[in-house]
């Protein structure tokens, strides 16, 4: 199966753990993560969450698995 632009710079990530930190500014960040950690896993690297409000219900919901830590974000506008 050919690699994809997602695959490669998955593949270029060195070392084994990753943090995810989506804004939140709605959820559209967070779902957008989902297919990233999704591959990350696959990868064999060890995704930490960090985020809070809906972001990180929604990505405590979608893998339970993951350490996820609630990290409260500036308000930026």
């Amino acid at each position: 199966m050919a690699k994809n632009a997602l695959q490669y710079r998955i593949d270029a990530i060195e070392g084994r753990r990753v943090l995810i930190a989506p804004l939140n500014w709605g959820i559209g960040h967070a779902t957008r993560c989902i297919p990233i950690i999704k591959r990350l896993l696959e990868a064999g690297k060890e995704v930490i969450v960090a985020a809070d409000g809906y972001p990180l219900l929604l990505l405590q919901k979608t893998f339970p698995q993951l350490l996820c830590i609630e990290f409260k974000w500036v308000d930026i506008h």
